[in-house]
């Protein structure tokens, strides 16, 4: 679903804070109108079709809309529905931009790129919250960082925070050649790589960092999301089960894990994953229900999707 994912540096840049790899969304179409779904026979020739859905800080769908920019710069809009999607059909294999407006204002917006010229992407969009609240986790690996170290990291991600990817690569390069054994370092300067669309640096840094720190969430998190942008989607849906493991903010790991599975094309596995979404009693938004549903549906499993289905209606009552 990226490059269409993307990264979100930490939020209290003057401390070890947080940095997620969104995945969740995004992107850019085409230059054409918002169409009728093509026919499955005639989806080859009209090009590929992107879904878009666009959730609140809790997790709420959005009312307003998302635009899409291509090359041309020329654009082209759709209202989100009552779940907060749009989708828009005979887009080319290349990269767009895409807005998502409410009241006339640009809220969001980032770039994506179609990977396949006649298949179909969904993507979630989380807007950001207040980031003065987000929480951060030090581990006891990070707490032997030397401060010169600690120092440079802390540069390297407000450089992040200000989209400065380069500077923040500089800065995150020169903390690890002081502390290498330091994992946020690590996480940090995949976010600066995967940003300037360097997937490979992303997945390099993000082994170690997770290898330095089997139980660090966040890097668990990024590196499934990287993973599912080059279209590894098994391997970042195991990714995205670790995260869940270690109940890292499951309010959307859950959404990245779920969609993972799908692209996957692993209905069983997609089902297991709510079962264990259930079973911890993570927080997770009832969309991901319908989302299964309809994957189930288009695969004949009516059976399936129906409880799928029932178990949406019942939640986002």
């Amino acid at each position: 679903m990226l490059y269409r994912s993307q990264f979100r540096a930490s939020a209290a840049v003057a401390r070890l804070g947080t940095l997620l790899l969104e995945l969740l969304l995004f992107a850019n179409i085409s230059q054409s109108q918002a169409q009728d779904p093509a026919a499955p026979n005639d989806r080859g020739e009209r090009g590929a079709q992107l879904t878009i859905q666009v959730l609140g800080r809790a997790g709420e769908p959005v009312v307003g809309k998302a635009c899409l920019r291509g090359e041309d710069e020329k654009e082209t809009c759709s209202p989100l529905d009552r779940l907060g999607t749009a989708t828009f059909f005979n887009l080319g294999n290349t990269s767009y931009f895409v807005i998502v407006l409410k009241d006339q204002k640009q809220i969001w917006a980032d770039q994506i790129t179609i990977s396949e010229r006649s298949g179909v992407q969904s993507e979630i969009v989380r807007l950001p919250g207040d980031p003065t609240d987000a929480s951060s986790t030090v581990s006891v690996r990070d707490l032997a960082v030397p401060e010169r170290s600690r120092r440079l990291y802390e540069a390297g991600t407000k450089a992040l925070h200000y989209g400065k990817y380069s500077q923040a690569q500089k800065s995150l390069q020169m903390a690890l050649s002081i502390c290498p054994n330091f994992p946020r370092a690590r996480n940090a300067l995949a976010v600066a790589y995967a940003k300037q669309h360097d997937p490979i640096g992303a997945i390099e840094q993000l082994e170690m960092a997770v290898s330095l720190d089997p139980r660090f969430g966040e890097a668990h998190f990024n590196y499934g999301s990287v993973l599912m942008n080059t279209g590894r989607y098994a391997d970042a849906a195991a990714h995205f089960a670790r995260a869940v493991d270690l109940d890292f903010s499951p309010d959307f790991v859950t959404d990245s894990l779920i969609s993972s599975e799908i692209h996957a094309n692993k209905p069983d596995a997609a089902v297991a994953a709510l079962q264990t979404i259930h079973t911890k009693r993570l927080k997770h938004h009832a969309s991901l229900h319908w989302q299964v549903a309809k994957f189930l549906d288009g695969l004949g499993r009516s059976q399936d999707a129906g409880a799928q289905y029932r178990q949406y209606t019942a939640e986002a009552q």
